[in-house]
């Protein structure tokens, strides 16, 4: 489901921006994890919808329970982020709607109008069907607005410096890193 943007638009995507101090290497824990802040396994089923679930379910997810320090498994089962209400908005009208994939930037440019929606805030039980003639997306925007995506840099996997990047996000600022990787088979890969 995920679909890679053109190189084109990938040039207009600003590069990962925060400066890394001189010496910053010395300063990375051994050990860093977010484990603690992310939310029960789901399942995406057979849909396209594994950006959505990358960046709404896990991604807004951690950090949601990594800024409130929800922990519990009842608490972060509470707080979890619905991974059909963005991908859903952006497939709806498709032929097969479970078998759309999305962009990334698409995901990010409706989180940025809309936000995310929490899974127990209605409507409830979306999947890669939910058919949004149905319900009017200005029932839900009010709860929505306030979990937002407010944009995104790119790190290049083939800088020298990409690890450190990653590293610095992480053990620094202490947000994940959501990656996109699109798979050729037979174990070849390329990130972007």
């Amino acid at each position: 489901g995920y679909k890679k943007i053109s190189n084109e638009e990938l040039d207009k995507v600003n590069r990962y921006s925060k400066e890394i101090p001189f010496g910053f290497s010395d300063d990375i824990p051994d050990a860093y994890s977010l484990e603690e802040f992310v939310p029960e396994i789901g399942d995406q089923k057979n849909s396209g919808s594994c950006v959505a679930w990358a960046f709404s379910y896990y991604g807004m997810s951690i950090i949601y329970n990594r800024i409130y320090d929800v922990k519990s498994e009842a608490g972060k089962n509470a707080n979890k982020f619905d991974p059909y209400f963005i991908y859903n908005q952006i497939v709806y009208l498709e032929e097969d709607s479970c078998k759309g994939g999305i962009y990334v930037s698409e995901l990010i440019n409706f989180s940025k109008r809309y936000g995310n929606k929490k899974t127990f805030l209605s409507p409830t039980e979306l999947s890669c069907e939910s058919d949004w003639e149905n319900v009017s997306l200005s029932n839900v925007i009010d709860y929505t607005k306030p979990y937002k995506f407010i944009g995104y840099e790119k790190i290049i996997p083939k800088n020298s410096n990409s690890i450190d990047q990653i590293q610095y996000e992480l053990s620094n600022y202490k947000y994940p890193v959501m990656i996109g990787i699109e798979n050729y088979g037979q174990g070849l890969a390329e990130i972007a």
